[in-house]
């Protein structure tokens, strides 16, 4: 199964550390995962090692039309089955 899945960002969060997690046993389970996010933080050297992560970074977050337009590419050519959203939103 191939599973997308979109980040803010790659810090210490929570979040990320069981996506490391995910991505590091994707392999016992058969999954096929891209992780989308648009800044690096902490875990950038950590994803990028494992060997199951296959990442894509954006500049910016999707609300430009230019930046949907690369996500919804890069959907489009992984073709995943699922795709998960986990952003953090910042109250203003």
């Amino acid at each position: 199964m191939k599973v997308a899945y979109l980040l803010g960002s790659l810090n210490r969060g929570g979040t990320e550390t069981l996506l490391l997690d995910v991505f590091s046993n994707a392999d016992k389970a058969s999954y096929e995962m891209i992780g989308i996010y648009r800044k690096d933080g902490a875990y950038r050297n950590d994803f990028y090692a494992e060997r199951n992560a296959y990442l894509r970074r954006l500049n910016r977050m999707t609300i430009y039309p230019i930046q949907s337009k690369l996500l919804k590419a890069q959907l489009i050519n992984f073709s995943p089955r699922l795709a998960v959203a986990l952003l953090h939103l910042k109250n203003k």
